[in-house]
């Protein structure tokens, strides 16, 4: 990358897996954790030991999909009656600016290599503005952030940095270049996808079918024989 004159549009952060802390690298080129309070302190860490996370440039993957797609933007025509474009919330919010990209979240996991239980937690995002299936297609996809290790996620440590990065274009929008025009560009979100375990793992709640699982209260919930778990009123 350095001889071409690019730069990198990630970031790689490597955690000790024991107390999600960065790693040190020693001048071997090693890593070690330097947390006084971790089991592992001081010891060489193995891959199956660390985290590896990478955070990826939002604006950059944006622009790239928007000018492979610029004559497919906001075409209602291409829409189905039935698709999310047509919500409250979308239309609301389209109503502030013409130049607005919206993001549907959504998180999953699959296991990459079964000898080590190594897997891959991807944070993705799809684009509101693209017609489907076109929205759904890889090339399509923005690629927010990646979990890969031997344990589940901690979504505060996973999603700190894309959260702060999301709220900062929600919040500034940002500047993009298609064919040397420039175009300012509104960024919002509008839902979050997932599986029910994955859903319980990320709005950090017990289960799907457990105790504490209701995610519109705080209320702890009942067991019933026929129903499983009630959520109580407050």
């Amino acid at each position: 990358m350095k001889i071409l004159g690019r730069v990198s549009t990630s970031r790689t952060t490597f955690l000790c897996s024991a107390c999600l802390q960065q790693c040190q690298r020693s001048r071997y080129g090693t890593k070690l954790c330097r947390n006084e309070r971790c089991s592992v302190k001081n010891r060489t860490m193995k891959s199956n030991d660390i985290v590896e996370l990478v955070h990826l440039d939002i604006c950059t993957q944006v622009q790239s999909i928007l000018l492979r797609n610029q004559l497919l933007l906001n075409r209602k025509e291409l829409y189905p009656m039935t698709d999310i474009c047509y919500g409250e919330f979308y239309c609301n919010k389209s109503n502030v600016t013409t130049n607005r990209i919206t993001f549907i979240v959504h998180v999953d996991g699959s296991p990459l290599v079964k000898s080590s239980k190594q897997s891959m937690w991807p944070c993705f995002a799809s684009i509101v503005e693209l017609p489907p299936p076109i929205r759904d297609y890889q090339k399509n996809i923005v690629l927010l952030s990646l979990w890969a290790s031997r344990v589940k996620p901690d979504p505060d440590v996973f999603l700190q940095e894309t959260i702060e990065e999301l709220k900062l274009l929600i919040n500034n929008g940002t500047s993009i270049f298609i064919n040397e025009q420039e175009y300012v560009i509104s960024f919002r979100t509008q839902y979050f996808i997932s599986d029910l375990p994955a859903k319980a793992l990320f709005c950090k709640t017990i289960n799907f079918n457990g105790y504490s699982a209701c995610t519109e209260c705080h209320s702890t919930g009942m067991f019933s024989h026929f129903t499983n778990y009630l959520c109580g009123t407050i």
